[in-house]
Parts: C-alpha cells; sequence; structure tokens
C-alpha cells in the first residue's frame, strides 16, 4: 500500500485488539466473567435520560451561570456516560438482538444535542471491522 506524507500513517502489524484481550485474560481470568451482555445497560440509560431532561426542566429558572455550572458538573458526565452506552449497543453488548441495542442507542441519544447514534454505529462497526476509514 503507497503511503502519502499528507495521508494516514499505515501499518503492517497485526490488530492489537485481539493480542491485547488474550493477554489480560491470561494474567486475569476472572475478567471473562464480566464480558458479555448486560441488559441493565438499559435501566441506566433510562435513568440517566430521566435525570437529563429533569435537571432540564429543574434549571429553567435559575441564574445563567449555575446552569453552566450544572451542565459542565453533570451534564457532561451524563453525556459521557449515554455515549459510552451508544458504543456499547454498538457492539451489542447489552441485549443479544440488534434491535433492542438500536432502540436503547435511540434513547440514550435523545438529551444529546446532535443524533449520532444512527451514524456511529454505522462507522464505528466499519472502522471495528477494517481499522480504516476508506467510507468516510
Amino acid at each position: 500500500m503507497n503511503s502519502n506524507p499528507t495521508d494516514f500513517v499505515y501499518s503492517t502489524a497485526p490488530e492489537p485488539h485481539r493480542a491485547r484481550t488474550k493477554a489480560i485474560l491470561q494474567r486475569h481470568p476472572e475478567i471473562r466473567n464480566l464480558i458479555g451482555h448486560n441488559p441493565y445497560t438499559f435501566l441506566w440509560v433510562v435513568g440517566i435520560v430521566t435525570i437529563q431532561f429533569m435537571l432540564g426542566w429543574l434549571v429553567s429558572g435559575l441564574s445563567w451561570w449555575l446552569v453552566v455550572l450544572l451542565a459542565y458538573c453533570v451534564g457532561a458526565f451524563a453525556n459521557h456516560a449515554l455515549f459510552v452506552m451508544i458504543h456499547d449497543c454498538t457492539h451489542r453488548l447489552a441485549f443479544k438482538r440488534k434491535v433492542p441495542n438500536m432502540i436503547t442507542e435511540l434513547i440514550a441519544n435523545l438529551p444529546l444535542c446532535l443524533p449520532g447514534s444512527v451514524s456511529f454505529h454505522k462507522y464505528h462497526l466499519n472502522l471495528a471491522s477494517s481499522l480504516e476509514y476508506r467510507d468516510l
């Protein structure tokens, strides 16, 4: 593969995730119990989304500086948690079937300003399967 200095850096090394996972599991076999589906993710998503909307309603009459402080301290944490759960649902880690995971992704995306769960799902799985950005 030709490499242009202004292009991405290409590597012929094998994909590192599987080897790293295998090494971690050899050193700590108890971690295997943490791998798999976790339907409680849906409850976390619903809870965090509810908190986000409730806080939005509660701060509507507060001073702007307090709204910014709460958005920075509480909202950013909640948004990050929701995006992590969108990522987990993309890999079907909440439920075994695709549709419940996608519904959970869409619910988690509700308080985020921009709709991103569907495009993240598409491009992240494409990246995870090829580790290249050919379709972007």
